[in-house]
């Protein structure tokens, strides 16, 4: 492994946002990555990503390839779209692409593509050192990455992020350049009862990181969203 290139905007107000963190366990991080760098991890995103099409069924995790989707036809893909929406109305449930970027030291070659810097420079000292100072929590020793992309018809419903004992903090790193609100995929925060008490719009460069656990969720995305939503999304961990 080389050593990690410094992808951090050295311009962020590392005080304030710890205080905000410090006040509700959450905080959005405008303009994160140096912006040649959040330019080069969005044009992979949108380019060089063998994406997996995720959902349940019933309390199991499935995935398959977006090829092994394609395979089914028309009458098999809406009858698993039937079965995913229906589960989606009374239990939990998501639909959405994924990669995990540590997939990609197996499935990419040529380690100098910028995919490989990208999880280098994530999983460095530096940058959990970076989340330890906005989140205060010194536990932060690694993270999980994945990459994900939503378009129209997907949705992620409402969960807390509690089942690895891990996982301390969430994040999501906006890669979608423009971004509409109309379009749905909104990250919304929600509190016991279901009542939304905070909404990110999905903005370029930027990260929200929260404590976890906190029940929050992705609204479901419309047919007419005219771009994907990108993003690298996981946990800073134990």
């Amino acid at each position: 492994m080389t050593q990690p290139i410094d992808m951090l905007n050295k311009t962020l107000a590392i005080d304030a946002l710890r205080g905000d963190f410090a006040a509700s366990g959450r905080v959005r991080v405008p303009e994160i990555l140096v912006s040649d760098f959040a330019s080069q991890a969005a044009n992979l995103l949108q380019t060089g990503i063998p994406w997996q099409v995720a959902f349940r069924r019933g309390g199991e995790a499935v995935s398959m390839t977006e090829t092994e989707f394609a395979a089914l036809g028309p009458d098999q893909q809406q009858q698993l779209l039937g079965a995913i929406l229906q589960q989606a109305s009374t239990d939990f449930q998501y639909l959405y692409s994924y990669y995990k970027l540590a997939d990609a030291y197996q499935d990419f070659k040529d380690d100098s593509l910028f995919v490989f810097r990208l999880i280098e420079f994530m999983a460095s000292e530096h940058f959990l050192g970076f989340a330890q100072q906005v989140s205060g929590i010194e536990d932060i020793k690694g993270i999980n990455i994945q990459a994900t992309r939503y378009v129209g018809g997907q949705f992620l419903n409402r969960h807390d992020d509690a089942e690895d004992p891990k996982r301390l903090v969430a994040f999501v790193l906006g890669l979608t350049r423009e971004w509409s609100p109309g379009w749905g995929g909104v990250l919304q925060i929600t509190d016991e009862n279901g009542d939304i008490v905070e909404s990110y719009v999905p903005r370029f460069n930027s990260m929200v990181m929260f404590k976890v656990p906190l029940m929050h969720c992705v609204s479901y995305v419309a047919p007419f969203a005219q771009v994907p939503r990108y993003s690298l999304t996981g946990w800073f961990t134990t």
